[in-house]
């Protein structure tokens, strides 16, 4: 088995920004092989328990007024504000009976107090709908550096970045301000670079080529088999079904996990002929679509995920980190800056939308999607949000500051956003994409484009929050 340094994107020079929800004042215009045998267990494990202190923070309200630059370099100014999580702001229409415990005309709920920060505000109004983007669970000390993260059912899976014993955890978000240590096994020999998770299994991808775990107990982590890649060396990977694709040095491995105690390489892959260089290191897949990153970009069919047709391509100015749309239609692909979007719906003609870059000097460290939102990881410790509704023009919506040194991972749970940030995992929340807009509860909330606390028009704001 052989252990290969992967190099990660050189961060950039840092520059300030500013956190807060957006409250345009105009609106903003630019912006998952060949085949090989299988094979049993090959590396020891290792159960760990551990301990490690944990922490929740909160942001602030704050409103600030900043500047925001498309990928068309219009120029748009903007004014940030965020309902407060310990002061709350959201002060508007708040009724003598606020507090006591009965839910009244104007209110969205009442948990008999006042106070911000506890899913109820001070105005009684569900913080839940909030755009109020913060942090709001964290685990740390658990080892550093962290590299990898997936949802796993109601756990978060991390890795570390060993090379010789990597750890794979879980960890319980039943209390999302209070993520705990769950359970962890060392697998000696190992070195990992992707980690997909569902609610019953974990896949660890590198070298070997895939590693599987049960989760199915949480309390008894089991590794059930690994499969050896030979000379080939996994770098990322896609799960459709039960398929797994994993892109390698050179070409993107197909591999069935339907069994994880049986897993097989079949003889498919997603492979464009005479392409060597660079590797095959990017992958995404989702529906009948998979996408491979090489120059140019591929699009297969997978209607029968073992035998993958290659489709269409598209020259693409990127590569690396893939992401597709839960329908496949489209796939983000990294750039050294941000992200790009291809509009793959014709798979026989798929066309480069658009790309986007965060800000100068100011390197992307991975990006991820939910739903019509993109989120990109930061050299400078942000998390920029990016609405792509349209996706040949995306509008940022958000920018979130999780400390200093860069955000290294970003990855979307179906309440929270995962980040990985040194040795750290946080839980993001209220993100755009992760809230909705309440029009007239007096809180400015992506898209609204101002919110004065009621639905009439003609008083500088209107009844449907725009200007």
């Amino acid at each position: 088995m052989r252990l290969r340094l992967v190099l990660a994107h050189a961060a950039s020079l840092s520059l300030p920004l500013l956190g807060g929800c957006f409250d345009p004042s105009h609106p903003m215009s630019g912006e998952d092989g060949t085949s090989g045998s299988s094979g049993g267990s090959t590396g020891g494990t290792e159960s760990v328990s551990t301990t490690a202190s944990t922490t929740a923070s909160t942001t602030a309200s704050t409103t600030e007024s900043t500047t925001a630059t498309t990928t068309d370099s219009t120029t748009v100014s903007t004014t940030m504000a965020d309902s407060s999580s310990d002061g709350g702001t959201a002060t508007t229409g708040v009724g003598e009976g606020c507090g006591n415990h009965m839910i009244e005309d104007g209110e969205g709920c009442d948990d008999g107090n006042t106070a911000s920060g506890d899913g109820c505000s001070a105005a009684c109004q569900d913080e839940a709908l909030f755009c109020d983007p913060r942090i709001i669970g964290t685990y740390d000390n658990l080892f550093d550096p962290l590299a990898h993260v997936s949802a796993a059912g109601s756990f978060v899976a991390v890795a570390d970045g060993g090379f010789t014993a990597p750890l794979v955890a879980l960890i319980d978000i039943t209390d999302p301000t209070e993520p705990l240590f769950q359970t962890g096994l060392n697998v000696n020999g190992a070195q990992f670079v992707d980690l997909i998770g569902r609610s019953d299994r974990i896949f660890a991808v590198g070298d070997p080529l895939v590693t599987a775990f049960d989760i199915s107990n949480p309390d008894a982590m089991t590794m059930t088999q690994q499969i050896d890649g030979s000379s080939q060396f996994g770098f990322e990977a896609a799960l459709v079904g039960g398929t797994l694709y994993i892109a390698d040095d050179s070409t993107t491995r197909v591999v069935n996990v339907t069994d994880i105690s049986n897993m097989s390489l079949t003889g498919g892959s997603l492979n464009l002929m005479g392409v060597m260089f660079p590797s095959y290191d990017g992958v995404a897949a989702a529906g009948t679509r998979a996408f491979i990153s090489v120059s140019p970009l591929g699009v297969f069919d997978i209607t029968n995920p073992t035998t993958p047709v290659l489709q269409g391509t598209v020259n693409i100015a990127g590569g690396g980190t893939l992401r597709a749309s839960d329908d496949g239609n489209y796939v983000y692909f990294h750039t050294s800056g941000g992200f790009g979007i291809v509009d793959a719906t014709d798979a026989t003609d798929p066309v480069q939308l658009s790309t986007v870059e965060v800000q100068n000097n100011v390197a992307s460290r991975d990006h991820a999607v939910h739903g019509s939102f993109v989120y990109v990881a930061a050299s400078n410790g942000k998390i920029f949000t990016y609405d792509a509704t349209d996706p040949a023009a995306p509008v940022e919506a958000n920018q979130l500051d999780v400390g200093d040194g860069p955000a290294i991972k970003v990855q979307p749970g179906d309440d929270y956003l995962y980040v990985l940030h040194g040795g750290t995992l946080h839980l993001a929340a209220d993100l755009p994409g992760y809230c909705a807009a309440t029009c007239g509860n007096g809180v400015t909330e992506w898209p609204e484009l101002c919110d004065d606390g009621d639905l009439e028009s003609g008083d500088e704001c209107d009844a449907d929050c725009t200007l």
